[in-house]
């Protein structure tokens, strides 16, 4: 596994590094990666900076990529009008909204 971060869910950097990584092969096998996960949150708590989800729901089209989004401060899906199919894992929490211990995880399988 590799992993490069992205400054505040930049999108532009996160495709540069994208395309990057798949032109080299993984040091472990010598081969290309063929399964990437993109981690974004929907908003920054403590900045109240709001990811541009369109943005990273093309980068995750163009390379086959999957995405997996921290909902847990926002609604982030709705605000932008996208169509929650388009992100492959969404988690949040319910200590928030419902006052309880533990949270979510959801995906299409």
């Amino acid at each position: 596994m590799q992993e490069w971060r992205i400054p505040d869910s930049d999108a532009k950097d996160c495709e540069k590094k994208l395309r990057n990584a798949l032109c080299q092969p993984s040091p472990k096998t010598g081969k290309p990666y063929n399964k990437v996960l993109i981690v974004i949150e929907g908003i920054y708590s403590m900045e109240g900076t709001i990811v541009n989800l369109p943005a990273f729901i093309s980068i995750k089209k163009k390379y086959r990529s999957y995405l997996f989004l921290d909902e847990a401060h926002s609604g982030v899906v709705e605000y932008w009008g996208c169509n929650a199919k388009d992100v492959d894992i969404m988690m949040g929490t319910l200590t928030k909204s419902f006052a309880a211990a533990g949270g979510y995880i959801g995906g299409t399988k």
